[in-house]
């Protein structure tokens, strides 16, 4: 029934698409999400390209899911599934919970 319908441009939605992932809690990992390695430093899920420099001269293009640094934009990591599925978890995501983003100096 196309009265069912809402537009999203005209709703409070956002979305934000599934890694496939799930974290060590068996929550599902989205884009945007803030996650937490073992209670540590809050990284960001993103999707896109990205250039992964090795100091030994090489350089690995890569395009898709990886982890921003919440407090430093030149710092990522590449998902890698045991390590997201043992030691992350998800804490909030950008939209929600702005403050998991802030500086904690």
């Amino acid at each position: 029934d196309s009265k069912l319908l809402i537009p999203i441009e005209k709703s409070e939605l956002i979305l934000m698409q599934s890694t496939g992932l799930k974290d060590k809690n068996g929550v599902e990992i989205f884009e945007e999400d803030v996650v937490s390695r073992n209670s540590g430093m809050p990284s960001v899920v993103k999707f896109g390209k990205w250039i992964y420099e090795e100091d030994f001269g090489y350089k690995i293009k890569n395009i898709g899911f990886h982890l921003n640094s919440s407090y430093d934009d030149e710092w990522f990591q590449a998902m890698d599934y045991e390590d997201i599925r043992k030691n992350y978890e998800v804490i909030g995501n950008i939209y929600e919970n702005p403050e998991l983003l802030e500086d904690k100096e």
